[in-house]
């Protein structure tokens, strides 16, 4: 007589797309977060500048005229 075995579903190994997903979260973290930080820090001191240049252009043309 023939035993019949059931044929058990390949199980999926998550490893590698658990280590691609930390490595994501890691890199995002740690590289691209503080990167973004800096980039919007200067643009707000950029505009900051812009403004007290105006101001300052506005009392050069003040005391010119």
């Amino acid at each position: 007589m023939k035993k019949k075995t059931k044929k058990e579903a390949p199980s999926k190994d998550y490893r590698l797309t658990s280590f691609i997903l930390l490595t994501i979260a890691f890199f995002s973290f740690f590289a691209i977060r503080p990167s973004i930080t800096l980039i919007l820090s200067l643009q707000k001191e950029k505009t900051e500048y812009e403004k007290i240049n105006q101001v300052l252009e506005d009392k050069i043309q003040n005391i010119i005229s």
